[in-house]
């Protein structure tokens, strides 16, 4: 695995051939692999979010070493950074709809949602893929449609209308995702504190290891914060930080030519040896057995340690 090579990381100008400024596109799936420069069936990651509407189509997508089958209808949620790959073994049809952070927060002083509380914030947990029952395939493709028409056309305050059906789409999204019914206000308090810290956990992973810092910095005690994400992900806090922490050091190891120490020192660990040792505990095997394994059986690699 480890083959001296960088994992690409497409941005939009290498993706589509057309985009507005420079943060927005939306284009026809079954168009999408044919347009895009890069490699973008082989692992690659992005500086942007995705989100793929999938209508027709068989094959499989690959994020972060697990492996989902795709199934239409369903979306497809890629968050920026996430290593990914396809694997399309019959013709597509759907929309694939690209956009950055500095998009979406374009109109943050009438709308202050973030794409941290949307489905995005719980690939970490939940995984990318989100099944889409039939009866409501005609609703998303209605509104993949009329983000393409805004998209394409050149009337007033277009940017107004497609930042509304953007933030709608992701919203329908969000229900769909969460199909809790009977939800009560506990459940919703749980499930915001969850998104928070999962976001902080992205942006800090490598600063903070700490579950006290971490409820520190959101205002809660860390016994709380721990029971709050075993009830809503299933697993304690700490171990959602060290899951993270893997995870960076497994694309490292995989897609980077960065040596073992270099990636420990990387990741913020004072001794390589520690790094190993933390590697071993949790995947069962050290960083340079892990760099050699085929990329397959990588992506079946399980933690075997106990978190």
């Amino acid at each position: 695995m480890g083959n001296g090579k960088e994992i690409p990381v497409y941005g939009l100008d290498s993706l589509v051939p057309l985009s507005k400024w420079g943060s927005f596109s939306i284009e026809r799936f079954e168009d999408s692999f044919v347009t895009a420069k890069g490699n973008v069936y082989a692992p690659h990651r992005h500086d942007l979010y995705e989100v793929f509407w999938i209508s027709e189509g068989q094959g499989t997508c690959s994020v972060d070493f697990k492996l989902y089958e795709l199934h239409p209808p369903m979306l497809v949620f890629i968050a920026p950074g996430q290593v990914h790959s396809w694997t399309l073994t019959a013709p597509f049809a759907g929309y694939l709809l690209m956009f950055t952070n500095e998009f979406f927060a374009g109109r943050a002083e009438e709308i202050s949602t973030f794409p941290v509380d949307l489905p995005f914030a719980q690939t970490a947990s939940a995984g990318p893929a989100l099944s889409v029952m039939n009866e409501r395939a005609g609703d998303f493709t209605n509104l993949f449609r009329k983000l393409e028409g805004e998209f394409q056309a050149s009337l007033s305050d277009h940017d107004v209308a497609l930042h509304a059906y953007l933030r709608l789409l992701l919203v329908e999204a969000k229900r769909l995702s969460e199909n809790v019914p009977g939800t009560n206000q506990k459940d919703q308090s749980a499930a915001v504190l969850t998104t928070r810290f999962l976001q902080l956990v992205e942006r800090s992973f490598l600063a903070i290891a700490s579950v006290a810092d971490y409820a520190e910095l959101l205002n809660v005690t860390p016994n709380h914060l721990i029971e709050t994400t075993k009830k809503t992900i299933g697993k304690p806090a700490g171990r959602v930080i060290r899951e993270r922490l893997l995870l960076e050091a497994k694309r490292l190891l995989c897609y980077s030519d960065m040596s073992a120490s270099e990636i420990a020192y990387h990741l913020s660990f004072e001794d390589p040896s520690y790094f190993s040792r933390f590697f071993k505990k949790y995947t069962g095997i050290c960083p340079i057995e892990f760099r050699k394994m085929p990329a397959k059986d990588a992506a079946r690699s399980v933690n075997t340690g106990a978190f």
